[in-house]
């Protein structure tokens, strides 16, 4: 009959129209991507969500940079990039900056690489140490939403940064995607975080001071008072292409793609070239999660 043919039509139009876009961007390997966790009638939509999101990226050294470059290249547009240091030759071996580069800041340098990229990236930049959550405050606009937060800051260590950001995003209802870091032989691959909905830094912290407690007797701890922690540009990059996928997981939206690291964290051996996981449960009494708070300038310092 005329309507059933007339809907086919207009299917097979829709169809047509949406072959069409794809095939017309330069992202249209990204798009089939996507398009198999994502209908064909929602894909426009979620794309135009990931661009209109904000990534603030704390911390743009090793890994860092590399987060910077894996979500720009799955279509992030929007970008807060911070970070006080310039960028050392050191720097050179297991980030993305080059020689030409050394002197610059890294938020500097690592804004051209974004927009080289994508040349409608929005970038933007600041440059002062965060040590306190007021810092954050200071930094970060609570009203420019959509957001995703990863943190990349090491100073004074990982775990002391990404709990201040924790707290400060928990506090806020803003996506966290803690990148981790390396330890010896080992790349950290850090926690996903929904505020409301998984499992917060401050409880992953909880849980590992008791396994700690539990291991104890069995562990043999060995004194190295000058130890020199290493790391190579790939264990870099293999924590960062999973931070950088959790941060687009986390703009889409997306049931099916709900984040992979919301629980849990994990570790790749350079030794074995394995990864390890570890599920993270909510801690009940957890001082951010369970007992949200008005933000406070929490102070690194302390």
């Amino acid at each position: 009959d005329i309507p059933r043919e007339r809907g086919r039509w207009i299917t097979k139009k829709r169809e047509r129209q949406h072959a069409e876009w794809i095939e017309s961007t330069p992202w249209r390997r990204t798009l089939h991507m996507l398009g198999d966790f994502i209908p064909d009638h929602e894909l426009e939509a979620i794309w135009t969500r990931i661009g209109a999101t904000r990534f603030v990226l704390l911390g743009c050294g090793a890994v860092g940079s590399w987060v910077a470059d894996g979500i720009t290249r799955m279509g992030g547009k929007k970008f807060l990039l911070a970070d006080p240091d310039e960028i050392e030759i050191s720097n050179l071996n297991r980030s993305l900056y080059i020689a030409s580069d050394v002197g610059k800041h890294k938020t500097a340098a690592l804004g051209l690489r974004i927009r080289a990229i994508q040349p409608a990236a929005i970038v933007l930049e600041a440059r002062d140490l965060i040590e306190t959550t007021a810092d954050l405050g200071r930094l970060i606009d609570d009203d420019d939403l959509p957001m995703v937060v990863i943190s990349c800051i090491d100073y004074p260590n990982v775990d002391v940064a990404a709990a201040l950001v924790n707290r400060f995003c928990v506090e806020r209802d803003i996506p966290l995607v803690v990148a981790g870091g390396y330890n010896l032989h080992l790349s950290l691959i850090g926690m996903t975080v929904l505020p409301g909905v998984s499992a917060c830094f401050e409880c992953s912290l909880i849980y590992l001071r008791g396994s700690a407690e539990r291991d104890r007797p069995l562990v043999k701890k060995l004194p190295r008072p000058y130890r020199n922690i290493g790391n190579i540009a790939p264990l870099a990059a293999i924590t960062a292409s999973i931070a950088s996928m959790e941060a687009i997981r986390a703009a889409t939206g997306v049931d099916r793609l709900r984040p992979a690291m919301l629980n849990r964290r994990g570790e790749f051996d350079f030794l074995g070239e394995s990864f390890a996981w570890l599920d993270i449960p909510r801690q009940e009494g957890c001082p951010v999660c369970f007992d949200v708070k008005k933000a406070t300038a929490t102070d690194l310092r302390s």
